[in-house]
């Protein structure tokens, strides 16, 4: 009977320390288990970290458009000073009507000022400077005309006393510079000679 019951006593104390162990066990896993809540912690501080990253972004943005925006006004003041100046220039050259293409304008007339300096003297306007002072004394016996250049030759007489005042008011024409080349004191009058230059 006593080997009965002590081999009675030591099973259960197997099995009550095999279910010890195994009660232990399932409490050290259940232990080592992830606290409820620590995934979404873990999210809010993410999307912390992703607003503080695009305030900035937008920060430097911002920046980098006032800047810009800085630039702009400066340039576009610029622009309209020049703008400003260069209708003044405009205006100088072709008058207060400048029109909608002053540029355009002033090409033409550029066009045409060189079209007559490649042409070179006009006699027939050369004559009608000549003539332009009302001089009854005066006679013109020739006129050649070599590129730009003009050579006159005439005679002023008898009344002789109108000479220089007619060799004034030619020195005023607006289109031909005249230059007085030969004079000479003949019986009757003066015998002279002219150059003559576009201006």
């Amino acid at each position: 009977m006593s080997k009965t019951t002590s081999h009675n006593e030591t099973g259960r104390k197997v099995r009550a320390d095999a279910g010890g162990r195994a009660s232990g066990g399932k409490a050290g896993v259940g232990a080592r288990k992830r606290p409820v809540g620590t995934g979404e912690s873990v999210r809010d501080r993410e999307s912390e970290r992703f607003v503080r990253k695009m305030v900035w972004v937008c920060v430097i943005c911002g920046l980098f458009v006032a800047g810009q925006a800085v630039r702009y006004g400066l340039h576009y003041g610029q622009l309209r000073e020049i703008r400003e100046q260069t209708d003044t220039l405009y205006v100088s050259a072709m008058g207060p009507d400048i029109g909608q293409s002053p540029f355009g304008r002033l090409q033409f007339e550029h066009g045409k000022l060189a079209a007559g300096r490649r042409i070179g003297l006009d006699p027939l306007s050369v004559l009608a400077a000549l003539s332009r002072p009302a001089v009854e004394s005066l006679r013109l016996e020739g006129l050649s005309v070599t590129g730009r250049t003009g050579h006159v030759r005439g005679f002023f007489g008898p009344g002789v006393d109108g000479f220089d005042q007619y060799i004034k008011d030619l020195s005023g024409d607006e289109r031909f510079h005249f230059s007085l080349e030969k004079r000479e004191d003949v019986f009757g009058g003066i015998e002279f000679s002219l150059t003559v230059e576009p201006i």
